[in-house]
């Protein structure tokens, strides 16, 4: 099954969500059924690295993460997903203008899944990264629990 978290840049939210994700397959023996990958919808970042401020809390959180160069989504990918898990729909909209007649069947907010806000807020801005970190955590475990993984 193919997964990609998708947030505006690839540097803060999308990516954290990745390994956030990897971590939860792994500690469930998951990590064979799954292709996890995460993107941007705009080109400011392409290339950059995890932002700081997001290594720092997944290091603090024990989650494993490599070298990052954010990317852009391209039409394939959004067309050969079985799922886009966008951070909020402002992703979406962006989404949906960059490819227009893509295959959005597939595209869900990240906490579709979860109680309480589905909208994941851009810690770049916020400055919330503890707080972003257990929205995505939230969202990436509901999201598992939810969907069926044979």
């Amino acid at each position: 099954m193919k997964v990609i978290f998708l947030c505006h840049g690839n540097i803060c939210r999308s990516v954290m969500a990745e390994y956030i994700f990897k971590h939860i397959l792994a500690i469930n023996n998951l990590s064979e059924k799954f292709e996890v990958i995460s993107r941007a919808t705009s080109r400011e970042e392409i290339g950059n690295d995890i932002y700081p401020m997001s290594k720092d809390v997944l290091l603090k959180n024990h989650i494993p993460f490599k070298r990052h160069y954010a990317k852009q989504i391209s039409l394939e990918e959004l067309n050969t997903a079985d799922y886009v898990l966008a951070m909020e729909e402002y992703n979406i909209k962006n989404l949906r203008r960059l490819y227009p007649n893509g295959d959005f069947s597939k595209v869900f907010l990240l906490r579709n899944w979860s109680s309480g806000t589905k909208e994941i807020s851009d810690p770049w801005y916020n400055g919330k990264f503890s707080l972003v970190f257990e929205e995505i955590y939230e969202g990436c475990f509901d999201f598992l629990n939810k969907i069926s993984v044979k």
